[in-house]
């Protein structure tokens, strides 16, 4: 039962970021080319199914709060990019495939990499079932957990816990 629960949600999540990464003209094609190779490489995508396992406890529908889920897979596939880079691990692959700087370059991956990071913030401000203050609560949280102060995986799915419970008690 709980591995047809990950698959499914895992499918929904991948289906959710197939639809949101597009280029808005050709002149940025083989950047957004870049930041969808990582993005869509798959993964387990723990982060965006524990999120949306939170929605659902909270009897709200995780389709309404998809670009929040995107924006964490954003956030953790942008730090396997840059840490892939010949500057800190130097990886040649990833989950099997050629990483994203032995793919498009050193300089395009560094480019994907910052393009997921900030997109992730564009996604959650594009939410239209969030209130505004919801989303500058839950921009903060994730900036914070997602920057200098606290690097770690985990915390920016924590952060959308948290806000969805505050929010649930209000």
């Amino acid at each position: 039962m709980f591995k047809d629960y990950l698959a499914s949600s895992k499918q929904h999540i991948e289906q959710w970021l197939g639809e949101v990464l597009t280029s808005p003209n050709q002149e940025f094609k083989p950047l957004y080319e870049s930041m969808n190779y990582s993005l869509m490489q798959g993964g387990k995508r723990i982060r965006p199914i524990l999120s949306k396992a939170v929605l659902e406890m909270l009897h709200k529908d995780p389709a309404d709060y998809k670009e929040f889920l995107c924006a964490m897979e954003c956030i953790h596939t942008y730090s396997l990019v840059h840490d892939d880079l010949p500057a800190m691990d130097n990886d040649d692959y990833r989950r099997g495939n050629l990483t994203n700087h032995k793919v498009y370059g050193e300089g395009m991956a560094i480019l994907a990499g910052d393009g997921l990071l900030t997109y992730a913030f564009q996604l959650m401000t594009a939410n239209e079932t969030a209130t505004a203050q919801e989303k500058l609560d839950a921009i903060q949280c994730v900036a914070t957990a997602a920057g200098l102060k606290v690097w770690s995986e985990v915390k920016p799915s924590i952060c959308l816990v948290k806000i969805n419970i505050y929010h649930l008690r209000s």
